[in-house]
Parts: structure tokens; C-alpha cells; sequence
């Protein structure tokens, strides 16, 4: 195994860690959780919005940034399922920008249409037809301020993580019979 290969396996393994962790689906309820404490904020007297508007605020920078990394990771392995150059400047830019659009409504619904693509692109089928479906309604996004968002990509991430653990099984590791031969 050259160390190109061995570089790309641990690459994948950690993919798949990341995909794995429950906290980085956490993005859009905090940033969501953000937005309603910062509204609540202007409706309380002044000694309570004084404690209300820090919160808000660090809801919103750790939820931000959960969902700048979501996106970057699915991007990330998208490209890699659909055997694409690597582009971190285009995931980075591409994750700032839907995650500042977040506290619009419109973000939260741009974000959704971009995961239902990479979900789509990487299976090769419209998500009417797979398991993801249920979570990528608009309404719901647009009733729960984005928070609907959650769901979805934890079903698209989980998805994508079972993916690159079946599809990147290395020659070396199959058991004995089952090489390039088989």
C-alpha cells in the first residue's frame, strides 16, 4: 500500500468519524435556539435582555460554526463517493456562505436543497426514493425556523457515513478469497 492509499483511508476513517458524532447535527437547533432567545431578548426588560443577548450570541457562534463543519465534511465526502478533486477553498466558501444565510429563512432552505443534491448526486436517485425523504419537507423548515434541518442531515450524514465505510474496503483487508481475483 503506498502512502497516498494509506493517506486516503485515514482521510475516509475520519470522515466517518465525524459523521458519526451526534453534536454536529446540533448546528441548526442552536442557531435556531439563537434566533429565539434573540428575539425573546427584545421583549424583556433591560436587566433580563442584558443576560439574554450574550447567550443568544454564543448559541449562535457554536451552532454556526457546527454547521460550517457539517457541510464541509458531506461536501467532502461527496467528492470523495463521486471520486471528484478535493477543493477546500470551494467547501469552505461555499459552507460560509450557506451558514451566514442560516438566519434568514431562505438559508435554512438553501442549506436543505444542498444536502437533498449531495444526497442525490452521491446515491444516484431523486430523494423521493430513499429513506431521507420524510425530513425534506419546506414547511417544516420554514415553521421551525430551520431547526427542521437537524433531521435531515443527520439522515443524509448517517447515510453518506454508511457509504464510505462499505464502498472503501481496501483490497488488503478483504478477507482471503475475496481479492481482485474473486
Amino acid at each position: 500500500m503506498t502512502s497516498v492509499e494509506e493517506g486516503d483511508k485515514r482521510l475516509i476513517e475520519a470522515l466517518i468519524d465525524h459523521l458519526d458524532s451526534s453534536y454536529i447535527y446540533l448546528g441548526p437547533f442552536l442557531m435556531t435556539l439563537a434566533m429565539i432567545t434573540g428575539y425573546i431578548s427584545t421583549l424583556t426588560p433591560k436587566e433580563v435582555s442584558t443576560l439574554l443577548v450574550p447567550i443568544a450570541v454564543s448559541l449562535g457562534v457554536i451552532g454556526g460554526y457546527l454547521e460550517f463543519h457539517t457541510l464541509i465534511v458531506l461536501l467532502r465526502a461527496r467528492d470523495i463517493l463521486l471520486g471528484r478533486d478535493p477543493s477546500l477553498i470551494k467547501y469552505i466558501g461555499r459552507a460560509a456562505i450557506l451558514t451566514g444565510f442560516y438566519y434568514s429563512i431562505l438559508g435554512s432552505l438553501i442549506i436543505a436543497s444542498t444536502v437533498k443534491d449531495i444526497i442525490e448526486h452521491v446515491r444516484e436517485k431523486p430523494i423521493q426514493d430513499l429513506a431521507c425523504r420524510r425530513y425534506y419537507n419546506y414547511i417544516y423548515l420554514i415553521i421551525s425556523l430551520g431547526a427542521a434541518l437537524s433531521p435531515l442531515q443527520a439522515c443524509i450524514s448517517r447515510d453518506i457515513r454508511d457509504l464510505l465505510s462499505s464502498s472503501h474496503i481496501l483490497v488488503e483487508e478483504l478477507p482471503e478469497g475475496f481479492g481482485a481475483h474473486a
